[in-house]
C-alpha cells in the first residue's frame, strides 16, 4: 500500500496567517485566505532500476535485491524528468478531483459539504489502476475544526 491520500484540514490562523495576507516580492503565491480541506494524492511506490542505464524495470515491495545490476529507488518524483509515466510522489487534488498542474487557490480547497470518493468522482483511480474504495465527506468546518464523514465502499 504504498499509494494513499492525505487529507488536511487547512486554517488561515497561527502559522500561516501572514502569509494568507500578503504575497511575497509578488512572486510567490499567497495562501489560502479561507479555511478549508486540501487532499493530496501520494504515490511513493518503489521501483527496479537499470544501473547501467538508469531505467525503470517495474515496481517491488523489496526493499532489497541481491542483482548487483539493478538498484531500488523511489519510482515516483515531483521532477517529472525523474518520475516513471508522469505520476508525481505528492499531487494536490482539486475540489473537482482533478490533480492540480498551476497555482492552488480558494476553489482547490474542499468545503463543508464536499465529498470526495467512489460515488463522486467515478473516474478517479489510483496510479496502480485500483479503484479508491471509500469517500469522505466534510460534514462541518467551523471554528477552527473540520468533521470529516468516512464510507466504505
Amino acid at each position: 500500500m504504498d499509494e494513499y491520500l492525505i487529507i488536511e484540514y487547512d486554517t488561515v490562523e497561527n502559522l500561516v496567517y501572514f502569509d494568507s495576507l500578503h504575497q511575497y516580492a509578488g512572486n510567490y503565491p499567497q495562501w489560502f485566505t479561507t479555511d478549508g480541506v486540501r487532499v493530496f494524492h501520494v504515490d511513493s511506490r518503489i521501483g527496479v532500476f537499470s544501473h547501467s542505464t538508469g531505467n525503470f524495470i517495474g515496481y517491488t515491495q523489496k526493499t532489497s535485491i541481491a542483482n548487483t545490476d539493478n538498484y531500488i529507488f523511489l519510482a515516483h518524483d515531483n521532477t517529472l524528468s525523474r518520475t516513471v509515466n508522469g505520476n508525481r510522489l505528492l499531487q494536490l487534488l482539486g475540489s473537482d478531483g482533478n490533480p492540480m498542474r498551476g497555482q492552488a487557490t480558494n476553489a482547490t480547497l474542499f468545503k463543508q459539504g464536499s465529498t470526495f470518493g467512489y460515488d463522486t468522482y467515478k473516474n478517479f483511480k489510483m496510479n496502480d489502476g485500483s479503484d479508491l474504495g471509500f469517500k469522505f465527506e466534510i460534514t462541518s468546518i467551523s471554528g477552527g475544526s473540520c468533521t470529516i464523514d468516512f464510507y466504505v465502499a
